[in-house]
């Protein structure tokens, strides 16, 4: 009764609403997701293998035909940075070098691997290695949306988290931490754990 039903759903979707509602029912039905019946891209292996700092997994993927520059519908990132948010320098390395990444590509909030790092702790040698690794390899500096370079972004954010860091310190003001919009700085970033369960 229950497939009868859906069935007739999907004849009434494509009568009335067309392509995406019938594509719907039919995931429904056969048990796959609208991504994936829409043909979206969906890099989500590429993506966990990338941040979890998995070479031979990324290796595989990329054998089989999986795009390194293709931003993963589940997630919203690309495999580089994925690798760039788990601050993994050497997976980072593999995909500019070997994979050919491209290090200009935004994710679906509009940021760059490059920009990404602005939201963690800049104080190890990693994310100093991985800046440096990025810019070698082209990444853009300047965001015309933030009209900004990211050196300046950069002082103004290690600015602020010094203030807030001393706010802290003086009282239990702790909600003005993102009052400014800018993410405290994180300090021991792992996306394996974060966006892979």
């Amino acid at each position: 009764m229950g497939r009868v039903f859906i069935i007739f759903v999907v004849f009434l979707g494509t009568l009335v609403k067309g392509k995406i509602l019938s594509i719907f029912c039919l995931g429904m039905l056969f048990g796959f997701s609208v991504a994936q019946a829409m043909n979206q891209p969906n890099n989500y292996e590429l993506c966990k293998a990338a941040g979890c700092g998995d070479k031979e997994a990324v290796e595989a993927c990329l054998e089989r035909g999986d795009d390194v520059d293709t931003v993963d519908s589940e997630i919203g990132m690309t495999p580089l940075a994925c690798a760039v948010s788990d601050l993994n320098v050497d997976m980072v390395q593999y995909l500019l070098f070997r994979a050919d990444a491209n290090p200009n590509i935004e994710d679906n909030s509009g940021m760059t691997p490059l920009w990404t790092l602005l939201q963690y702790d800049d104080s190890s040698q990693d994310w100093e290695d991985i800046v440096s690794i990025l810019c070698s390899f082209g990444a853009e500096e300047w965001d015309a949306t933030r009209g900004m370079h990211f050196q300046q972004a950069h002082k103004q954010i290690r600015a602020k988290r010094a203030r807030d860091r001393d706010e802290i310190l003086k009282g239990p003001k702790r909600s003005k931490i993102t009052a400014s919009g800018i993410l405290p700085a994180l300090s021991n970033p792992n996306v394996c754990k974060c966006l892979f369960p």
